[in-house]
């Protein structure tokens, strides 16, 4: 009897795990936008360096965690890579002041990456490139 419950007991974890895969697959997903503004330029150490602020915004009405960045400088030759945990609430938005880049190419593409997943389960990824060109960087659209 005891191997007929745990039986039972494994087959309902499976249907229920099954139909948390549908509802997430029907439920809303996060619409995660990222904008780069007031870009200011510096020299530090032989490098351009670019001060920014970086602001994520959710537009949909569901709440998600960036869980990663990458940002690559010198056409994406170097890269940092992170594990994060910044939180979007439903309709709002992550400002980011004060953050930087630099590189020592007067040309260059510096791409930001982020991964995220929404409170319904749904993985996001968006990216943006900053195209710099001496003291001058615009974002590409």
């Amino acid at each position: 009897m005891r191997l007929a419950s745990v039986f039972c007991s494994i087959v309902i974890l499976l249907t229920l795990s099954a139909c948390n895969d549908t509802e997430s697959k029907d439920s809303p997903k996060a619409n995660l936008l990222l904008d780069i503004l007031d870009i200011s330029f510096s020299v530090k150490d032989g490098r351009q360096v670019f001060s920014h602020t970086r602001v994520f915004r959710e537009t949909n009405g569901v709440d998600l965690v960036i869980t990663r960045g990458k940002i690559c400088v010198e056409s994406k030759k170097t890269c940092v890579d992170a594990f994060l945990e910044y939180e979007v609430e439903a309709y709002g938005k992550l400002i980011q002041n004060n953050h930087h880049v630099a590189t020592r190419q007067g040309e260059d593409e510096i791409t930001f990456e982020y991964w995220a997943k929404d409170e319904n389960g749904h993985e996001h990824k968006i990216s943006k490139t900053l195209i710099v060109d001496g003291e001058k960087a615009a974002v590409k659209h």
